[in-house]
């Protein structure tokens, strides 16, 4: 939520700048008022006491089989598959449809703002009634048909052109439902790792999947310089394989948990 009025502060100072002053002079003050906000929450992070645990290793090499040692819990690594896998189709439609709204569309930041806010604003709306509907139905069920209508939101990017632009609100919109798959994956690495095992299975399935994020996000956007320059419409393609990923990350992610059971 917070990135809301962030954006819009960033937007009026784009917009309110003279001719002659280099655009990229507006985006130093949020970017300095965004390292503040980090530092300062730091402070509230200290005064949370520590929880010394029995099974914390303090070698180096005692570390990492530490690190590693969730790969031998049965449905673990199913579930880390699928995490990269669904975050390699997000990384790969990341650089190419951030151009493909600026160039081909010609939105404004003021337009793409009202995107994510609408994304978020629903979010924050069915938040809780998520978590409630997983408890009554599972999170299979929710994680299945919320990846099934995300997966529609890179549909809608392929059919705006400048004329239809409104089509990325439509994106928006199934991109609300991204609060299902979060919160339903969330409910079921809670139900694989054991309790002494938490933080070490949440610890390496949210350090491979944004490893796997960060890599196809680079190679997304190499792959959209090398085909623009031949003049291929790579944006457009990249919208139709991030749709076929995700789909096809339903089947994997009800395969990785057929025998896990929700908390």
């Amino acid at each position: 939520m917070e990135r809301i009025p962030a954006g819009l502060y960033t937007y009026f100072a784009v917009e309110s700048l003279q001719p002659e002053i280099p655009r990229w002079t507006a985006y130093l003050s949020p970017t300095y008022w965004g390292v503040l906000f980090f530092l300062l929450s730091t402070f509230p992070l200290l005064r949370i006491p520590e929880i010394a645990l029995a099974q914390t290793a303090s070698g180096f090499r005692q570390r990492c089989r530490q690190l590693i040692r969730p790969l031998g819990i049965p449905g673990f690594f199913p579930m880390l598959l699928f995490g990269c896998w669904l975050q390699a189709a997000n990384g790969f439609t990341q650089s190419p449809q951030h151009q493909f709204q600026i160039y081909t569309l010609g939105l404004s930041m003021f337009v793409s703002l009202g995107r994510d806010g609408m994304t978020r604003v629903g979010q924050w709306a069915l938040g809780t009634t998520t978590g409630r509907l997983i408890d009554r139905l599972g999170a299979r069920k929710v994680v299945a048909v919320s990846l099934l209508i995300v997966s529609a939101g890179s549909l809608c990017y392929g059919n705006a052109e400048p004329e239809t632009w409104w089509w990325i609100y439509l994106a928006a919109a199934a991109w609300i439902f991204w609060i299902g798959v979060n919160i339903g994956i969330s409910d079921t690495l809670l139900a694989v790792a054991p309790v002494e095992e938490r933080t070490s299975c949440f610890a390496l399935y949210f350090t491979a999947s944004t490893l796997s994020l960060a890599l196809t996000t680079l190679l997304g956007g190499y792959l959209l310089d090398l085909f623009r320059q031949a003049e291929f419409p790579y944006e457009r393609c990249s919208f139709l394989a991030g749709w076929a990923m995700r789909v096809a990350a339903v089947p994997l992610f009800l395969w990785a948990t057929w025998k896990i059971k929700s908390r």
